[in-house]
């Protein structure tokens, strides 16, 4: 394998030229580590088995850090694979390697590479970190291909109980003992959040870049959300060790390496773990567990004895059979599921159906915005709720608007990051429970049981199946749901929380919101028309029917900006041109009315409703129009009725006349998405302009026309 080398035609991340670890490039924090990042893989036991692990590149000879456990068992030379950059062109290249140095006490050891690259080292951080600091773990989680990182945050005791006994439960201190390695006594970062398999030896650093501690284990292998990693003074140590590597030993369920299958013959990886894609992202699994190693909190030891309650069965049964652990990657969110039941792919969820029940647990992966302080943010937590509504509100699954109530359970908290929603659905057949996670990795997940079968009809047999996936469900998480605290993050107001009022409100965050007859949510976005009028072949068509309706060239209002106004909690946008202004009327309830002060007689209209087809688009219209701007909707001309994204769109021309018989031209937009509605209308006056509508008018337009697409794919979290 010595000297192998791969081109990469394409990597989802960007290493700069090898340079010193001082002289790095301020472009982020994965410009300094990732040069110094590799792959390493150990051949063990059986031929068609190997460990999967991280390292990274230490000290003035350019050797190898990465943990004792991931090489112990398993015959060298060990395979490195370092990303170098090579031009334009990214290489991947594979090195030889063999231990030179071991400290047995610190999990540890330094491997000494054949004819390395020139890969600056990393350096140690000069100041240790301390309680709820946040750092960063530089890994290949599962041993997927491409490098990633992973937030977590030092626990609040970690030097209270700096030793790793103090992290482990009684069944992993048995474990460690036996295998002599690492010492119980030894000094640890105490890690909330997922170290996942394929993590260990991931350098953690803090936000300079430095190393503070080297990636080690974690209970479950991460499903747990508890961490550890040995703090980085034991490098300084590990250059003078005199320790031998032991001949064996391994523990599985603690130390963060991936079991994979050894790689074919001339290939460099092993092959990636399955994936089921739940949406947008996928899960991969992560093993069978008993129910005693995963209700290990106060919380869901709690969360298991009341279902037993609820469903009359006994706690043992409960126990008896195993459950299945899937994880998000990136994010660490761990699903749970009976252990027999199989997880399929359907659409835009994924789901796993119990025959004697009739039961389904069904799952829905998104991608949401990083920072909580964003109105972009608040959308999300408020799509999340509303995605699970929609998805478990029928029996079927469909996304259509719940005919249930929805019932909050625990109400909110945030743990690590994370924003979390339990919640019941309810109705005459029994309980629909569903659970949404919202998490600052920006990744949410809504998962829930739906049971077609009324619960006074269930056999023995089949309340202990649905008692099994409604632990599940509360086994699944971001963080160890006894880590939770009350939340100071605010969503807007819901329908029946809103007054009647339609000036302008704030949320607890500053978010600015409009009561449309649904709520509207102003974006931090601002984006230009010229990219989002040809950000693809459907929005080129848009701009070309923009210049044909109102004799305005795009190119030539290109550089207009539009506020980005998202209906709560369906994700429904309303793109206004910026500069047009929210007009009060006492006439305006369930529709917002904006005006322009450089254009007199155009107007835009915002109508929202939390339930509706588009067949009620024309009344709504028709009605607003004759009571915002005491207009007559005259004749309308369909346009088409397409999908975009999950929205469906209708779009229609119409003419319309004042008081004084003066002649409009209007232009409607209706989105249906998630069972609400929100439809959009430009009002122009015939007579704007000289040689047609002024360039407002036609920025207005392209705002409307161009919307769904913004919705179904930038603008939406």
């Amino acid at each position: 394998m010595r000297g192998l080398t791969i081109i990469l035609v394409a990597c989802v991340w960007a290493v700069g030229s090898p340079v010193a670890a001082d002289d790095q490039p301020s472009g982020g924090l994965g410009a300094r580590i990732l040069p110094s990042l590799v792959k390493v893989i150990s051949l063990c036991g059986q031929a068609n088995e190997s460990r999967v692990a991280t390292g990274f590149v230490w000290g003035p000879e350019r050797q190898v850090v990465t943990d004792m456990h991931v090489v112990v068992g398993c015959q060298p030379p060990f395979s490195v694979l370092y990303f170098v950059r090579n031009g334009s062109t990214i290489t991947q290249t594979v090195r030889d390697a063999t231990v030179s140095k071991v400290l047995r006490s610190a999990d540890l050891v330094l491997l000494s590479v054949t004819d390395p690259p020139d890969a600056p080292p990393l350096k140690l951080a000069e100041q240790p970190v301390g309680p709820e600091q946040w750092v960063e773990a530089w890994g290949f989680p599962l041993g997927i291909e491409a490098p990633t990182d992973t937030r977590l945050q030092v626990t609040f005791a970690n030097d209270l109980f700096p030793q790793l006994s103090s992290t482990l439960d009684d069944t992993a201190r048995s474990q460690l003992q036996a295998l002599h390695f690492p010492d119980l006594s030894s000094q640890v970062l105490h890690l909330s959040g997922p170290l996942q398999p394929g993590d260990s030896g991931a350098p953690v650093v803090d936000a300079t870049g430095r190393v503070v501690g080297i990636g080690s284990g974690g209970l479950q292998q991460g499903a747990a959300s508890i961490s550890w990693a040995m703090r980085g003074f034991y490098l300084e140590q590990l250059l003078s060790s005199a320790d031998s590597l032991p001949s064996g030993g391994m523990a599985g369920s603690l130390f963060a390496y991936a079991m994979q299958s050894a790689p074919a013959q001339g290939a460099v990886h092993p092959s990636a773990p399955p994936t089921t894609m739940c949406g947008k992202l996928g899960l991969t699994s992560r093993g069978a567990r008993t129910l005693s190693q995963l209700a290990v909190t106060v919380d869901t030891r709690n969360a298991v004895q009341q279902v037993a309650q609820d469903e009359q069965v006994s706690l043992a049964d409960l126990a008896a059979l195993p459950y299945q652990v899937w994880v998000e990657p990136q994010s660490g969110a761990a699903i749970v599921l009976p252990a027999e039941l199989s997880l399929q792919p359907a659409d835009s969820f994924c789901r796993a159906d119990a025959q004697q029940p009739n039961a389904s647990l069904l799952i829905r992966l998104d991608r949401v915005p990083a920072d909580p302080d964003t109105p972009e943010w608040a959308l999300a937590v408020s799509r999340t709720k509303s995605q699970a509504v929609g998805l478990f509100g029928r029996p079927d699954g469909s996304p259509k608007h719940p005919v249930w109530r929805l019932l909050d359970r625990r109400g909110q908290f945030v743990a690590n990051g994370a924003l979390i929603h339990h919640a019941v659905l309810q109705d005459r057949g029994g309980a629909r429970l569903f659970r949404a996670d919202l998490d600052g990795r920006q990744v949410s997940v809504a998962e829930g049981v739906l049971v077609q079968t009324p619960a006074e009809q269930l056999s023995p047999a089949a309340r202990l199946d649905l008692a099994r996936m409604l632990v599940a469900l509360d086994l699944s998480s971001f963080p160890p749901p006894d880590q939770t605290q009350a939340t100071d993050i605010e969503t807007p107001p819901s329908d029946e929380e809103a007054s009647d009022e339609t000036a302008p409100t704030t949320g607890a965050k500053f978010y600015t919101v409009l009561h449309c007859g649904r709520s509207m949510l102003l974006m931090s976005d601002v984006p230009r028309l010229g990219p989002l009028a040809t950000a693809d072949s459907e929005a080129k068509m848009v701009a070309a029917a923009v210049q044909d309706a109102t004799k305005v060239s795009v190119d030539s209002i290109s550089n207009v900006q539009y506020d980005v106004w998202a209906q709560v909690p369906s994700g429904n946008i309303a793109l206004i041109p910026r500069g047009m202004e929210h007009e009060l009327r006492p006439e305006d309830k369930g529709a917002c009315l904006f005006v322009s002060p450089d254009a007199p007689g155009l107007h835009i209209a915002l109508i929202g409703r939390a339930a509706g087809s588009l067949a009620n688009v024309e009344e709504l219209v028709r009605d607003s129009l004759s009571r915002m701007l005491h207009l007559s909707l005259g004749t309308e001309q369909p346009e088409n009725s397409t999908r975009s994204g999950t929205a469906q769109v209708m779009r229609v021309q119409a003419t319309a006349t004042d008081s004084d018989n003066r002649a409009y031209h209007i232009a409607v937009v209706g989105q249906l998405q998630g069972g609400f509605l929100l439809v959009s209308v430009v009002v122009a006056r015939d007579d704007l302009g000289a040689h047609g509508p002024a360039p407002r008018v036609g920025a207005a337009f392209a705002g409307l026309l161009l919307a769904p697409d913004v919705s179904a794919s930038r603008a939406s979290p």
